[in-house]
């Protein structure tokens, strides 16, 4: 399982979610995850997003699908909320700030210039702010419980499994945010790690 928390949002991929009907065509509706933190409810999170092939690049749109009796389908699929309306327009207004900033800067410096262009400190907090109200990976023991919904009840699934978030998981997830200075992870890819790798087990 992999997890990140850019700016807009935390995200859980599942590698390889199965899906499979043993005696009933079925349809699968929706796949969803719930996830606790030391016995505490934290968050669900909907599929929005799958990758046809482990390779790929491009995500495909996560919709429903049908199985037949004994076939199976198996995916690396993205779960993750998006912003509401009032959270897009708060990102957005942010990062405008953040631009206008850079853009002016940039009219003022030579074009031969080595080192990166800092955004002024009052207008890249309040960005560190908007990360920390939605960064949920905190260290500590998780339980993750995943459902798949069908159109035949009988043919549900709910599987429990668990893992742990350590101190430098969480610390690997936040240093994106050592480059908002310069609109690292804002407007533009800082090329680092983004993401950790957890491993799960069943509960």
């Amino acid at each position: 399982m992999v997890i990140r928390h850019l700016s807009m949002a935390s995200i859980l991929a599942l590698n390889g979610c199965p899906g499979s009907v043993d005696h009933y065509k079925a349809r699968i509706k929706d796949i969803s995850v719930s996830i606790t933190r030391d016995g505490r409810p934290l968050v669900d999170l909907p599929a929005q997003n799958y990758l046809q092939n482990q390779n790929d690049k491009n995500t495909l749109l996560f919709t429903t699908f049908s199985l037949q009796p004994g076939e199976e389908w198996a995916h690396i699929i993205n779960l993750l909320n998006f912003f509401n309306r009032d959270e897009e327009n708060a990102y957005r207004r942010l990062e405008a700030n953040m631009l206008a900033d850079f853009r002016a800067k940039k009219d003022t410096v030579a074009d031969d210039r080595q080192s990166p262009l800092e955004i002024e400190e009052q207008l890249v907090q309040p960005f560190h702010t908007f990360f920390a109200e939605r960064f949920i990976w905190h260290a500590g023991e998780y339980q993750l419980a995943v459902n798949v919904t069908t159109d035949k009840n009988e043919a549900n699934v709910l599987k429990n499994y668990r893992f742990t978030v350590f101190e430098s998981h969480e610390e690997q997830l936040k240093e994106i945010t050592q480059h908002y200075k310069y609109g690292g992870g804002i407007w533009w890819d800082p090329n680092i790690q983004t993401n950790v790798i957890l491993d799960v087990k069943e509960a």
